[in-house]
C-alpha cells in the first residue's frame, strides 16, 4: 500500500494552495462537486489463479477463462517447468516439463474438480484446439493431425467431478465447426444473441479468388437456418460484427472494397435486410462495432463493453447509456479494462481476464487471471468527498490505476475520478490531413485546445498527466506554478530536471515525473572529449566519416527540421516571442538541404551501422533514441549520449514525457496538491521505475538502477550479455553510474509544440524545394507562429 506523505511535502502544498487563493481567487471554481450517497458503486470481490492454483517451481504459466458451468468457472490451466540444461529435444519427453489442466472453481475459490488433458489426448499426435461449456458439461475440441492431414475429435468432461462421458469424433454442441470442417467452410466467429447462435462461416473460392459468408442460425431447438451475405457488386472481405440489438434482431457490419455494409438481421425469420449507414449512426458513432464485447445477461437487454465501463444498447430509442463506469469501483481500472466482461445483471457484474503485474525487472512468467465480482452497495462509501477529474495524456496502467486507489481509500477528503472525455483516437479520427503526421499533430493541437478551453471555463480536468507536449497549457490562465512543490521536495532529487522543464516565464507547470534523455548513443572514441553534441558541421562529419554515410536519425528533411528545432526551442523563443531569422534556424534549415535525404522516416529508433550495410552482424556506430527506462540503456551497446545536431552543439535534452500537472481553475486546490505530493514520493516513483521509466527521485533511481543490474546480470538468459551489437557487450554496474552522470547534467528540455510543428511542416517545403529562400520562409513562419503565441497570451 503506498501512504500518501505528508510533512513538509504537505507544508509546501498548503503555502502554494494559499498563494493561489490570493493571486487569483476570482479565475478558481468555488466548488467541486461532492460524491452523493446514493450515486452508484460496486464492491467487488475477486479469485486470483496464483491464490488457488499451485504455480511453484513454474517458469511460466497461461490460465485462460473458458465458460461458465452453472455458478462454476472453468479455467484452462496451462504452465511450463524449467527445461534443463541438457535437454534433448529429439530425444526427450517435452511434455512432462508441461502443465495442461481443465479445472473447474467455485465461486469462492475452491477447485472443485481438475482434469490433465495429457490423459485425454495423445500428446504425440493430438492437441487441445478448443474448449467451451454445455450445460454442466465441458467440451474439449482435440485437434487430430496425421501427416499432411487433420481433423477433430471430441470429448466431454463432467464438470463437477472431472469424468469423461463422451468421446466421439462430433459433438452436437460443435456441430457447426464439425461441418464447416467436412464442407471446407471456415467458422471465423461465433455469437450467442438472445437466445441464438450465430456462427460466421466463410468459404474461398480459388477459382474466383474470392471468399463468400453465410450465417448459421441456430435456435433453442436446435433448427439451423442458413443466410448468404450478398452485398450487389461490393466484394465482402469480411464480416467485423454480429451485434445484438434486443427485440430478436441483430446488427451485421460487411467489410468491403467499398464503404462498409450494413444489415438487420431477424434471428427467428433466419433474414438478412440491407441497411444503410445513416440507420444506424447513433450506434456506430458511440460504438466501435467492429471492436464490440457484448455481456451476456439475463434480462434481455443488450449491454456492451465500453471505453468507460459497460453500455447499454437502447434500439428503439436510438441511443446508448451508460449503465456503469469504472469510476465507480476500487478495482484498478485499467485491469477492468484488459478483462472481458463475462455477465451483468444490473446489481451484478462479473470480469475474467488476465493482469499482468509483473514489473520490468522481474523474470517470472506466472500470469495471473483474476475472477472479479463487482455487486452493487446500498451507500457510496466516498459519500460527502470532492471530486477530483484526473486525465492522463499518456493513458491507463495497472499501476497508475493502483495509484489512484490508494490515493482514493487514503483520502478522507477526496476521491479522484477519470475524466473520459479526451479519447485521442477520436481526436486523430476526426484530424484534418493528408498523412499520418500531419493527423497526429493537427490531432495533438485540436486536442490541447479543448482542454484549454474546458479549463479556463471551469470545466476541465483537476490534473493532468503526460501533458508535457502542450505548451500551448503552459500560462498561469490553465495551470499553476508547481515550484512550491519543488522546494519542498529536498535534495533527493534530480533538480535539473525540474529546472529544464520551466516555461519561458520561468514558472514550472509541467512537474517531470520521470527522466527520458532524448540523444544520439554511440561510442566515446567517436567524439572528441569534453565534446557534448553536435554542431552541424561535426554532424556532417560524424555521419560521413564514424556512420559511412547512414545518418542514426534517418529521418526526412521536414521531419529532421522539426525535430532539432524542437530539440532547441530556447534559442528562437524569448519571453513569448518567435524569431525564425537568425543564425540558428538559417543553419539548421542549410543542414537539412544539403545534407538530408527526402526519404520517408521510418517513425522509430534507429541505427547506423559501421560499414553502412544491413547486415545483422555489423556493428552499431551510432543510434538517435529517447533513453526511458534503466534497463534499456544497461542494454544499449554504447553508453556515450550526446546531443542532437544544435547551432551551439548542445548536450542531450530531457524528453518530457511523463509529467503532472494542476489546473488553475480547480476548486479542489488542496486534493489535487496531496495527490502530486503522493506521485513524487519515494515509495510511487520506486512502483513506477520498476515498470519501465526512470525516476525523478535519486532514492528510487538507486533502487531501481540495482534490480535492472541484477535482472540483467543475473537473470536474463543471456547471462548479462548483449547481442545487439553483434560482438556482444557485457553488462556492468559502472554503467549505472555513466546513465546518472548523463541525467545530471541535462540543461534544456525537448517540447512539441503541435501548432507550431504544423506551421513548419506546412511552410519549410518551399524552401528545402528551393521555391523560396530561408529568409522569406523565415518570415512568414514567424508571423504565423507569433499570431498562435499571441492568441496565448
Amino acid at each position: 500500500m503506498i501512504m500518501i506523505k505528508h510533512l513538509s511535502l504537505a507544508t509546501a502544498a498548503a503555502v502554494l494552495s494559499c498563494s493561489l487563493m490570493v493571486a487569483g481567487c476570482s479565475a478558481v471554481k468555488s466548488s467541486s462537486s461532492k460524491i452523493d450517497g446514493t450515486s452508484p458503486w460496486f464492491d467487488y470481490t475477486a479469485i486470483n489463479t496464483n491464490d488457488i492454483f499451485d504455480t511453484t517451481g513454474l517458469a511460466s504459466s497461461s490460465p485462460e477463462y473458458v465458460g461458465m458451468c452453472g455458478d462454476n468457472y472453468v479455467i484452462h490451466n496451462m504452465g511450463n517447468l524449467p527445461i534443463p540444461a541438457d535437454f534433448d529435444y529429439e530425444k526427450d519427453n517435452y511434455y512432462s516439463y508441461s502443465k495442461d489442466e481443465i479445472d473447474t472453481v467455485s465461486p469462492d475459490g475452491k477447485i472443485i474438480s481438475s482434469v490433465n488433458t495429457y490423459d485425454i489426448i495423445d500428446e504425440n499426435s493430438e492437441s487441445v484446439d478448443k474448449l467451451s461449456v454445455d450445460g454442466t458439461d465441458i467440451i474439449v475440441s482435440i485437434l487430430v493431425w496425421f501427416n499432411d492431414n487433420s481433423s477433430h475429435r471430441f470429448c466431454r468432461i463432467n464438470s463437477t467431478d472431472g469424468t469423461v462421458t463422451q468421446m466421439s469424433d462430433s459433438d452436437a454442441a460443435s456441430e457447426t465447426d464439425a461441418a464447416a470442417e467436412s464442407s471446407g467452410d471456415t467458422v471465423e466467429g461465433s455469437y450467442q444473441i438472445s437466445g441464438y447462435k450465430v456462427d460466421v462461416l466463410s468459404s474461398y473460392d480459388a477459382g474466383t479468388d474470392k471468399s463468400s459468408y453465410t450465417l448459421s442460425i441456430t435456435g433453442a431447438d436446435g433448427k439451423t437456418a442458413s443466410v448468404p451475405i450478398n452485398s450487389g457488386s461490393s466484394s465482402v472481405y469480411g464480416i467485423s460484427a454480429v451485434l445484438g440489438l434486443g427485440g430478436g434482431n441483430a446488427l451485421v457490419e460487411t467489410i468491403t472494397d467499398g464503404d462498409n455494409g450494413f444489415y438487420t438481421l431477424d434471428l427467428a425469420a433466419g433474414t438478412l435486410t440491407e441497411a444503410a449507414a445513416e440507420d444506424y449512426s447513433w450506434l456506430t458513432d458511440s460504438v466501435d462495432v467492429g471492436q464490440a464485447t457484448m455481456i451476456p445477461s439475463d434480462d434481455g437487454n443488450v449491454y456492451l463493453k465500453s471505453n468507460d465501463g459497460i453500455a447499454e444498447i437502447d434500439a428503439a430509442g436510438k441511443k446508448v447509456d451508460e449503465v456503469f463506469s469504472y469510476n465507480d469501483c476500487y478495482y484498478p481500472r485499467s485491469d477492468l479494462e484488459s478483462m472481458v466482461p463475462i455477465s451483468f445483471n444490473g446489481d451484478k457484474i462479473v470480469y475474467a481476464g488476465s493482469c499482468y503485474h509483473s514489473g520490468t525487472y522481474d523474470n517470472s512468467g506466472v500470469t495471473n487471471l483474476a475472477i472479479v465480482t463487482l455487486t452493487r452497495a446500498a451507500e457510496n462509501p466516498n459519500a460527502g468527498k470532492q471530486e477530483i477529474k484526473l486525465y492522463s495524456s499518456g493513458g491507463d496502467s495497472w499501476y497508475l490505476s493502483q495509484t489512484i486507489v490508494d490515493f482514493n481509500k487514503k483520502s478522507t477528503d477526496y476521491l479522484i475520478t477519470y475524466d473520459d472525455r479526451y479519447n485521442s483516437n477520436e481526436y486523430y479520427n476526426n484530424a484534418s490531413g493528408d498523412d499520418d503526421y500531419l493527423k497526429t499533430i493537427n490531432s495533438s493541437a485540436d486536442l490541447s485546445g479543448q482542454l484549454a478551453i474546458d479549463i479556463i471555463n471551469g470545466d476541465g480536468p483537476d490534473i493532468l498527466l503526460d501533458t508535457g507536449n502542450m505548451p500551448g497549457l503552459d500560462s498561469s490562465d490553465y495551470l499553476i506554478d508547481l515550484s512550491s512543490v519543488v522546494s519542498g521536495l529536498g535534495d533527493g532529487y534530480f533538480s535539473n530536471v525540474f529546472e529544464c522543464a520551466r516555461s519561458s516565464d520561468g514558472k514550472l507547470y509541467q512537474l517531470p515525473t520521470s527522466v527520458a534523455v532524448k540523444g544520439i548513443l554511440t561510442d566515446t572514441k567517436n567524439v572528441a572529449d569534453g565534446q557534448k553534441g553536435f554542431t552541424y558541421d561535426q554532424y556532417a562529419a560524424f555521419v560521413s566519416s564514424v556512420c559511412n554515410g547512414t545518418d542514426p536519425m534517418q529521418l526526412n528533411q521536414i521531419n529532421f527540421v522539426i525535430e532539432c528545432f524542437n530539440q532547441s526551442g530556447d534559442l528562437y523563443y524569448d519571453n513569448g516571442d518567435i524569431n525564425f531569422g537568425g543564425d540558428a534556424f538559417a543553419s539548421l534549415a542549410a543542414y537539412a538541404k544539403d545534407h538530408v535525404n527526402n526519404q520517408p522516416a521510418d517513425g522509430g529508433d534507429t541505427v547506423a551501422t559501421a560499414d553502412g550495410g544491413d547486415d545483422s552482424n555489423d556493428t552499431q556506430a551510432a543510434s538517435y533514441m529517447s533513453i526511458s527506462d534503466i534497463g534499456q540503456f544497461l542494454n544499449c551497446s554504447y553508453h556515450g549520449v550526446y546531443g542532437a545536431p544544435s547551432y551551439d552543439g548542445r548536450g542531450p535534452a530531457l524528453d518530457l514525457q511523463h509529467s503532472i500537472a494542476v489546473s488553475a481553475q480547480t476548486g479542489v486546490m488542496q486534493g489535487c496538491l496531496d495527490f502530486v505530493n503522493m506521485f513524487m514520493s519515494e515509495d510511487t516513483q520506486e512502483l513506477y521505475g520498476n515498470n519501465g521509466v526512470i525516476p525523478v527521485s535519486k532514492a528510487a533511481f538507486s533502487a531501481v538502477a540495482e534490480d535492472a543490474f541484477t535482472y540483467y546480470s543475473e537473470n536474463s538468459n543471456n547471462g548479462g550479455v548483449v547481442y545487439d551489437s553483434g560482438s556482444g557487450t557485457t553488462v556492468s554496474h559502472d554503467d549505472i553510474g555513466v546513465l546518472e552522470g548523463v541525467i545530471g547534467q541535462i540543461d534544456h528540455c525537448a517540447r512539441t509544440d503541435p501548432s507550431v510543428d504544423k506551421i513548419i511542416y506546412e511552410e519549410m517545403p518551399s524552401y528545402l524545394s528551393g521555391q523560396k529562400s530561408i529568409e522569406d520562409v523565415a518570415n512568414v513562419m514567424g508571423d504565423r507562429v507569433q499570431t498562435v503565441l499571441n492568441e496565448r497570451k
